[in-house]
């Protein structure tokens, strides 16, 4: 019986999860993106040349995408007129990004635009 109980508050706050984490995606504006897998994100979408995978995605979705690999978000601009505009626009926005393990070693965390 206590198993049943277990199985059933577990099965309830999975599905609370969820429906919140639905809903808190539900309100965000997000640039159009292809969707990804759970946990993981569109890591395995890249394939073996991810710079030919980016320029077909932005053939599909445009010059500016969303990706998510992991539980990190990631904005793709794939244009100079896109790439003038947000950090001209939204560079408030964009500021505070997170700055990822593989940047630290190599001191890019201040100078890189490649991984900004």
């Amino acid at each position: 019986m206590e198993l049943a109980y277990s199985l059933f508050c577990l099965s309830v706050i999975l599905l609370l999860q969820c429906l919140r984490g639905k809903a808190k995606n539900s309100c965000r504006q997000l640039p159009p993106g292809p969707r990804g897998w759970p946990q993981v994100g569109n890591l395995f979408d890249l394939g073996e040349f991810p710079h030919l995978t980016l320029f077909k995605l932005g053939k599909t979705y445009g010059p500016v995408l969303w990706l998510r690999f992991g539980v990190m978000n990631t904005v793709v601009i794939q244009s100079t007129k896109a790439a003038k505009e947000m950090f001209k626009n939204h560079d408030l926005t964009y500021s505070g990004r997170t700055i990822i393990e593989a940047m630290k070693p190599h001191n890019y965390y201040e100078r890189s635009m490649g991984l900004a």
